[in-house]
């Protein structure tokens, strides 16, 4: 099974890495880790897994490292308890975060995942600024995958408000 190498050799280089003690590194190994473990919808491990990375990237102020963590856990914690206000807390929190630095794919997940959730509880408004933002970013990168996710999102936008015309 794929997952379970990976999950091996990720448990591998995190002992090299403790060994080693580079904490963005092991970190990163956390965050990986955790994206398994959420893809085998094992989100409360992932929601740890997350944390712990989290907690490293805030001690050496990776402010994108943290957001990154934060978008996965607003979506596992919205997964486990069906809290939609509390993943949008957490994902607000990623967004400040990442405010004053540079675009990266992460700033566009946030946004995508925003925008996802305001839908949901009918924020329509503020859901469409994070999806304009987040055209904005994808465009910054040249990132056209992320560009169509995005479009994906306006789609969803659109069918929730019945708005069947323009999300065609």
């Amino acid at each position: 099974n794929k997952y379970e190498k990976a999950k091996a050799h990720l448990n591998e280089a995190l002992i090299l890495l403790m060994r080693h003690e580079n904490s963005l590194r092991i970190a990163e190994a956390k965050y990986l880790q955790g994206r398994i473990h959420m893809e085998r919808t094992n989100d409360k491990d992932a929601l740890a897994l997350f944390n712990e990375a989290k907690a490293i990237f805030d001690g050496e102020t990776n402010h994108v490292g943290s957001a990154k963590c934060l978008n996965l856990i607003a979506m596992s914690t919205v997964r486990l308890t069906n809290d939609l206000a509390q993943g949008e807390t957490i994902l607000e929190e990623a967004y400040i975060l990442q405010k004053n630095v540079s675009p990266t794919s992460f700033k566009l997940e946030t946004l995508r995942y925003l925008a996802r959730l305001k839908m949901a509880l009918g924020e329509f408004n503020q859901a469409e600024d994070a999806l304009t933002e987040a055209i904005q970013v994808s465009e910054q990168l040249q990132d056209v995958a992320g560009d169509m996710h995005v479009q994906f999102e306006y789609i969803l936008f659109y069918r929730r408000q019945n708005k069947m015309d323009q999300a065609l």
